[in-house]
């Protein structure tokens, strides 16, 4: 793909914390062999969702991705009366153009909690 080529990322977290699975999503445009960073923190500085992404599109419709990202929900406590504990991941995948793929599910080891991320990458042309 041409240099000047841009890439949108999505990245939806679907997170059964609380018990009601509850969404966020991220979205960023990186440019071709780019990367980007995203950082959100709550007012209180407890929850926070970080994304760092680098992509690279091909001609095939293709898109390579490496992505971190970090997501703690806000503070609260569970039905156990636990407190959220982080989420860490670092993915390298390829990705067909505008077709969401879930890269990982997630489970708690301690409760029923469960962490599905999703992503999403459209070539704009």
């Amino acid at each position: 793909m041409p240099a000047h080529t841009n890439i949108k990322l999505d990245l939806t977290i679907t997170d059964t914390f609380t018990g009601i699975p509850v969404k966020k999503t991220v979205t960023m445009l990186v440019l071709q062999n780019n990367g980007g960073m995203i950082r959100t923190t709550s007012a209180d500085g407890w929850s926070n969702l970080n994304v760092d992404a680098v992509a690279a599109a091909y001609v095939t419709g293709l898109v390579s991705l490496r992505m971190t990202f970090e997501y703690t929900p806000p503070l609260g406590k569970d039905a156990t009366g636990q407190r959220p504990p982080r989420l860490n991941e670092s993915i390298t995948v390829v990705l067909q153009d505008g077709k969401p793929l879930v890269v990982s599910q997630s489970a708690d080891p301690a409760t029923d909690r469960k962490v599905t991320a999703e992503l999403t990458a459209t070539i704009l042309k």
